[in-house]
């Protein structure tokens, strides 16, 4: 039995159904086996508007342009013709839309129709597909990865930028790439989807770890999401203790505590030096 003769079969039995819970089912089988010409015939003998309203759904979803077109000719219903439009617009060419506007009166329908053409004249940037990944216990968009790749991406809290500061330019001028608030975001930039990028195309992390670092809402959002890159075989977590102890920074994380850190006491100098041995390799 095809799918025509299961349809009809179907159709018959929702004649002969006075159950509307029954009907209803019967009807969701239908529209999944219904052909454009079925479904249109089977919405003119319905007079449910809840199910009228599901049959032209799958009306849409199964019609050509050209269907689309002769169907939205023919809707005496504001709502159902702007469904109908709604699907004409992704589915026609700049061609027939552009046909398609010059007989249209209504004002609203022509302004829709020429936002679709005029997107349909845009050039479409390559987009490749990365799946989304566990790292850790953080799912990663690997969407977000970005051609700007960064050798070290700098979290701090702004009451340690006395100190961030300073180090991110003498980075910058030994020859990295340096992922700093300072340099990189822009006025209008979303926060989120920066730290995000900045994140997930950075090679190591640099973390002044502070008292205010351990306060604040975002840079233990960064430590997170550096943390969620950490591998067993190579740390990309470096350190900076600024005025806090190891007792301290065990009080606050005992993980972090076991890191190898460099003491801001030792000046921006030396912990250039110390950074650079690391990140050269």
């Amino acid at each position: 039995m095809n799918k025509g003769e299961r349809f009809y079969k179907l159709a018959k039995l929702r004649e002969n159904t006075y159950n509307v819970v029954d009907s209803a089912k019967i009807l969701d089988v239908m529209l999944t086996l219904g052909s454009y010409e079925q479904l249109l015939d089977l919405r003119e003998h319905t007079f449910s508007y809840k199910e009228r309203v599901k049959i032209l759904d799958a009306i849409i979803n199964l019609g050509s342009y050209e269907q689309l077109l002769e169907l939205y000719n023919n809707s005496i219903s504001d709502t159902d013709s702007v469904k109908i439009l709604d699907a004409m617009l992704k589915l026609g060419s700049y061609e027939q839309l552009l046909e398609f506007r010059e007989n249209t009166v209504n004002y609203e329908d022509r302004a829709k129709i020429l936002d679709a053409m005029l997107e349909k004249t845009k050039i479409p940037k390559p987009k490749v597909f990365i799946p989304l990944h566990k790292e850790g216990n953080i799912t990663i968009d690997k969407n977000i990865l970005s051609k700007k790749r960064y050798d070290v991406f700098i979290a701090h809290a702004s009451e340690d930028k006395p100190f961030a500061t300073p180090l991110a330019k003498a980075l910058t001028k030994k020859g990295f790439s340096v992922w700093y608030d300072d340099f990189v975001l822009k006025l209008g930039d979303s926060l989120q989807k920066e730290i995000d990028r900045g994140l997930a195309n950075s090679r190591y992390g640099i973390v002044i770890l502070s008292h205010n670092f351990f306060n604040k809402h975002w840079p233990r959002k960064e430590l997170d999401g550096l943390a969620a890159k950490e591998r067993a075989d190579k740390n990309i977590i470096l350190p900076i203790w600024r005025n806090i102890t190891q007792k301290e920074v065990t009080s606050y994380s005992p993980t972090l505590a076991g890191l190898k850190a460099a003491p801001s006491r030792k000046g921006i100098i030396a912990i250039t030096k110390m950074i650079t041995d690391v990140i050269s390799i």
